[in-house]
C-alpha cells in the first residue's frame, strides 16, 4: 500500500477550523490573528494549521510542551 501525502495549504483552513470546533474551542480572529480558547488554554497564531498543531501540542503535553536542551540541539541538528 502506497503512502498518502498531505501539504500544508490554503485547502486545510476549514478543515482545521472544523476540527478545532469540534474539540471544544471557540474561534475568533482579531486583527489578522487567528485566536482558539477553551476552558484551559487561549491558542494564538497566524491561521487555523498553525491553531490546530498548537491545539495538538498542548492536548497531548499540556503544560509539560517545553523540551529539554538535549531535543533542542537534536531539534536544530535537523533544520540545519
Amino acid at each position: 500500500m502506497s503512502k498518502k501525502n498531505l501539504t500544508a495549504a490554503a485547502n486545510l483552513g476549514a478543515p482545521s477550523y472544523k476540527v478545532l470546533v469540534e474539540s471544544g474551542y471557540k474561534i475568533v480572529v482579531k486583527d489578522n490573528v487567528w485566536i482558539a480558547e477553551n476552558n484551559k488554554w487561549i491558542l494564538r497564531a497566524d491561521g487555523p494549521i498553525q491553531l490546530l498543531g498548537l491545539a495538538s501540542l498542548v492536548e497531548k503535553k499540556d503544560e509539560n510542551w517545553r523540551v529539554t536542551d538535549k531535543e533542542i540541539d537534536e531539534f536544530l541538528e535537523i533544520i540545519r
